[in-house]
């Protein structure tokens, strides 16, 4: 038995919670359980004294988790082949809220979404939408977790149980915020969709105004943050085309440091305001996430949230670096099936049956593998 496996199975024999991470092109696998739980909030993400793992929601109706790491393992990454353990699935809730969405009632939404763009209710918003995958083999999902890293060496992987609560499984390539002991703080535009032919240089992919559009919008937002707080000193770099799976996106990469602009809680003010970002949710904001929650057919919870390690240390113990990813690209797990979660950003100029291809992309990224 393998120490990340011994460590899952003590989780759920003692009711403990555990995460299993693997950060973006690194090669090593980073697991923990713990018993103490937390209410986050956004001042741990600067603060370098508390060590742990950050499990937010999209918005206030869930609670924010921060998971204390007792004592962090780590081994080197591997293919896991591990047999199921029933005992883990009943520890976890049934579903009974969530439903696969409807194709029709997915295009009606994003039709909705464009007819309150063009009477400038909003400049845009993203719809999302759930598929259910039921068990129909032995899964564990530690052998997806493992599968997951493999596939995607520039995507941040993690498993995340809490008992009697909820287990979430994903591969995000979008980082929301990143704080570096030394006051390095960064944050990503991450939008635009296309799919990626396999062998191409991304530095040849065309993209249509529609997506430019879009782009351009979550860095705008992010611009508008940095105002906000009145940080004027900040680099902005891109956008340009990245690599996520199967699909493109356009990224553009904002740094600033709060040393040098003087503002000793720019981490934390940064964090309150992108979250959550137009990139998940929309602008205006608070229009956005109106609509959203009058027109989805389920409550995103944890889906679009954020996550990530708090003070992971880095050159032998020395520094330390706190990394927030969104939780897309990702699933959850019940008792009988797991849900699936995508969203498109919609704009003046989207097709809603585009739209619904998009999110069967995104969507890929996790299903392939299960």
């Amino acid at each position: 038995m393998s120490k990340i496996d011994e460590l899952f199975l003590n989780s759920i024999i003692n009711h403990k919670a555990f995460v299993a991470y693997r950060n973006p092109f690194e090669e090593s696998f980073k697991y923990f359980n713990t018993s103490n739980l937390s209410s986050f909030n956004a001042t741990q993400f600067e603060n370098k004294t508390q060590k742990g793992f950050a499990f937010c929601a999209f918005n206030n109706e869930n609670e924010n988790y921060f998971l204390e790491a007792e004592n962090q393992y780590s081994s080197p990454q591997e293919i896991l082949n591990l047999s199921a353990n029933f005992d883990f699935f009943k520890s976890l809730p049934s579903n009974n809220s969530i439903y696969p969405t409807d194709k029709a009632q997915f295009v009606a939404t994003v039709n909705k979404a464009i007819d309150q763009i063009q009477a400038q209710t909003l400049q845009k918003v993203v719809v999302s939408r759930t598929y259910s995958v039921p068990y129909t083999y032995i899964y564990h999902p530690l052998n997806h977790f493992s599968r997951l890293a493999s596939k995607y060496p520039n995507a941040f992987v993690s498993i995340v149980y809490i008992p009697n609560k909820f287990c979430w499984i994903g591969a995000t390539p979008e980082l929301l915020a990143e704080y570096q002991s030394n006051g390095d703080f960064k944050t990503v535009a991450l939008a635009g969709t296309q799919s990626y032919p396999p062998g191409m240089n991304p530095k040849e992919a065309i993209w249509r105004q529609k997506e430019i559009e879009e782009q351009a919008l979550v860095s705008r937002y992010i611009i508008s943050c940095f105002k906000k707080i009145r940080v004027r000193d900040f680099e902005e770099h891109g956008p340009k085309t990245i690599i996520a799976g199967k699909l493109m996106h356009l990224k553009t990469e904002f740094y600033a440091n709060a040393e040098k602009v003087n503002y000793p809680y720019l981490a934390s003010e940064m964090l309150t305001l992108l979250h959550p970002t137009s990139a998940v949710n929309g602008m205006p904001r608070a229009n956005a996430l109106e609509f959203i929650e009058a027109n989805e057919n389920y409550t995103r919870q944890y889906f679009a949230g954020f996550l990530g390690p708090i003070n992971q240390s880095v050159k032998a113990g020395i520094d330390t670096v706190s990394n927030l990813y969104v939780n897309i690209r990702c699933m959850q797990l019940f008792q009988n099936e797991a849900i699936c979660y995508a969203g498109a950003g919609i704009t003046e100029d989207s097709d809603a049956e585009k739209e619904w291809d998009e999110t069967a992309l995104k969507m890929q990224t996790i299903l392939d593998l299960f």
